[in-house]
């Protein structure tokens, strides 16, 4: 059974305390973010070759940083969510934006997931462990990554997008991999609520 309690310190910390599946979950929720999240590390051939010219001082500063030429955007519309186009209407500018900032997003949501499977091993050793600063930060950023991806992979777009998901699903098979991950969808939005009641001390226990 899941609990999320205030940590009682009177600071942003919370208590958390996780059953066996309620981690095997979690665990397959941030391998299977982090497996999307290989998806977009550039390749060897998209790094322009050393000793190439550059065909911009931009360009010049890139190979300084061993960044990659203009980066489009991911095909994967999950992707596309996590990772946004900065200039919207203007494909070059958005891949020139990427160019300079996409891996270092990826490798902060990389480092997200670090510590939240660094904290589902205190759970499964201890039975509980304290979140709170930056690791409740990365919990935070974890669980609303994970549920912009399930938000796209079920058609999730507005508010009523959910009651009409709901009314389908109430039609169709109880068992699904739709429904379930329907259920998964609104078990992480139900945690990332606890997460911030608990942290602001206002949880109702």
């Amino acid at each position: 059974m899941a609990a999320v309690e205030p940590g009682g310190n009177g600071d942003a910390e919370v208590r958390l305390r996780f059953g066996g599946p309620e981690v095997a979950v979690l665990r397959s929720v941030v391998d299977q973010l982090d497996g999307l999240l290989g998806e977009i590390s550039p390749s060897p051939e998209r790094r322009r070759r050393p000793g190439a010219e550059p065909s911009a001082p931009l360009d010049a500063l890139a190979e300084m940083l061993h960044l990659p030429g203009p980066v489009e955007s991911p095909t994967d519309p999950a992707l596309r969510r996590l990772f946004p186009d900065a200039y919207q209407g203007d494909p070059s500018a958005a891949a020139e934006f990427r160019r300079y900032t996409q891996e270092t997003l990826c490798a902060g949501k990389r480092a997200d997931l670090g510590v939240v499977r660094r904290t589902l091993d205190e759970i499964e050793a201890t039975g509980e462990a304290p979140v709170g600063g930056k690791q409740l930060d990365a919990w935070l950023r974890t669980l609303t990554d994970a549920r912009l991806v399930l938000g796209v992979r079920l058609g999730i777009e507005r508010e009523d997008d959910v009651d009409r998901l709901e009314e389908e699903l109430a039609e169709g098979p109880t068992i699904s991999p739709r429904a379930a991950a329907f259920g998964l969808f609104n078990w992480l939005g139900l945690l990332l609520e606890e997460l911030v009641e608990a942290a602001s001390g206002q949880s109702s226990g």
